[in-house]
């Protein structure tokens, strides 16, 4: 596999099962390089557990309005229910260290 083959990921929202099956498929193409694009937390059971994923890939992380959101006290006011649920569920779950370094991630990164 050409090692400039780049996967672009998002919107995961602490889905283990399907993030484990994407993952499982890059790896089986020889995919190496990887920028997910946020939204890694909010909806699903694992918000935790698929952040230590995707940290461990070592890729430029970028953060979404659902990880901004269970990372912080913002107002979810102009969110849907099911979408403030996960976001609250998610809150409960990650640890302050996680809340902490999803804080520190950027809108934007420059890859090349």
């Amino acid at each position: 596999m050409n090692e400039s083959v780049l996967a672009i990921f998002s919107d995961v929202h602490s889905n283990l099962e399907a993030l484990d099956a994407v993952l499982a498929d890059m790896e089986s193409l020889g995919i190496k390089n990887y920028i997910c694009l946020g939204d890694i937390v909010g909806y699903g059971p694992n918000p935790s557990a698929c952040l230590k994923r995707i940290r461990g890939l070592n890729c430029p992380i970028l953060l979404g309005n659902h990880d901004i959101a269970a990372a912080t006290d913002m107002p979810l006011e102009n969110l849907r229910d099911v979408a403030v649920a996960g976001i609250e569920f998610s809150r409960g779950k990650l640890s302050k260290e996680e809340k902490e370094f999803i804080q520190t991630l950027p809108f934007t990164v420059n890859h090349q």
